[in-house]
């Protein structure tokens, strides 16, 4: 069993604190391959431990290794970590820097994950145009994952920058790759923008497939939407519209009181 197997073994079995011997010689072996992977693992083990800056310096050690695996891994991680870090005085740059790093090395999964994370980061910064560039090259990719969430999230991002139309289209996106958790989402939101926007039979559309996936959390809200919306129809069908109402009014304030006998001219 070699020294990284060995700290592996030792972090599957939760024993953090013991598996830092063996993952720290693996780090300083040299081994081409051993080295870079076991500074990650050690990153991860002093983040379980609570030892975030020693956790920093061995992500950024694995990620100035230039390996395939681990350079791309422990970036994405370090992002991560930052991230959880620096909740009231964030270092923005930083965070972006850790995920500019995972994408550019175009890893399969690294890249997808990075590239999702770095836009629901410009998203909070509010940098909203570079949000919506970044959700669509993570759609781009067709990670069977991180593509779907992406186009969910692109979904929302849109609507909430006024562009339903484009909203529609990345909600449909979502939906359309049959994931089990974004389709369902993405289907939920559609109907919630639609119902927004007044067209109230697409709505009622929408949430039915909503309802009918199965899914745990959406299907349910769902059913209630429905519920609401069916409410909100019945009443807006048996409202009479303003103009009649006014029109009433008008035709009303002509006619003469009941008892009452118009006057002649005079």
């Amino acid at each position: 069993m070699t020294l990284l197997d060995e700290g592996l073994d030792l972090c599957e079995a939760g024993r953090f604190a013991d598996a830092l011997g063996p993952l720290g010689a693996a780090a300083s072996s040299g081994d081409a391959d051993a080295a870079p992977l076991a500074e990650g693992c050690l990153g991860n083990v002093l983040e379980e431990l609570r030892r975030d800056d020693e956790a920093i310096a061995a992500y950024r050690r694995a990620m100035e290794t230039g390996h395939p695996e681990a350079a791309p891994r422990a970036a994405f991680n370090l992002g991560v970590l930052l991230e959880r870090l620096h909740t009231t005085t964030p270092d923005w740059r930083a965070m972006s820097s850790a995920y500019e790093a995972a994408i550019a090395s175009g890893h399969r999964e690294w890249a997808p994950m990075a590239m999702v994370n770095r836009a629901a980061l410009l998203t909070r910064v509010g940098w909203r145009h570079d949000a919506v560039d970044q959700y669509r090259a993570a759609i781009a990719t067709g990670h069977p994952e991180q593509a779907p969430i992406a186009a969910t999230n692109l979904g929302i991002l849109l609507g909430e920058m006024g562009l339903p139309d484009e909203a529609a289209a990345a909600f449909r996106q979502a939906i359309a790759s049959g994931h089990p958790d974004q389709g369902p989402k993405a289907m939920f939101n559609l109907a919630a923008m639609l119902e927004g926007e007044g067209s109230l039979a697409a709505a009622t559309d929408a949430y039915r497939q909503a309802a009918g996936s199965g899914h745990a959390e959406v299907a349910p809200v769902a059913e209630i939407a429905l519920d609401l919306l069916g409410t909100r129809a019945e009443a807006e069908a048996q409202a009479e519209p303003r103009h009649l109402r006014r029109l009433r009014g008008e035709v009303k304030a002509l006619m003469p009181e009941p008892g009452t006998v118009p006057e002649g001219p005079r």
